[in-house]
């Protein structure tokens, strides 16, 4: 009884931090990488047409070394 407990609580807390993290950002991750934060978000601005409007995005540094393209679409 006590592993199902432990397991459900656990589940449960797993679930809670995935949908919190989910929620807190509407960034999703666009697939592209570039080497350095301005060639980032020149890539952006390609991707949308080079509209006056900005959308919420970022350029995230990973440590494999590149800027992944953060955006919500």
């Amino acid at each position: 009884m006590r592993k199902i407990l432990a397991g459900t609580v656990i589940g449960f807390g797993v679930l809670l931090a995935t949908a919190t993290s989910a929620s807190a950002s509407d960034l999703h991750y666009s697939g592209h990488h570039y080497p350095s934060y301005d060639s980032c978000e020149a890539g952006y601005r390609d991707l949308v047409g080079n509209t006056p409007i900005d959308q919420p995005h970022e350029c995230r540094w990973n440590p494999v070394g590149v800027y992944e393209l953060w955006w919500s679409r």
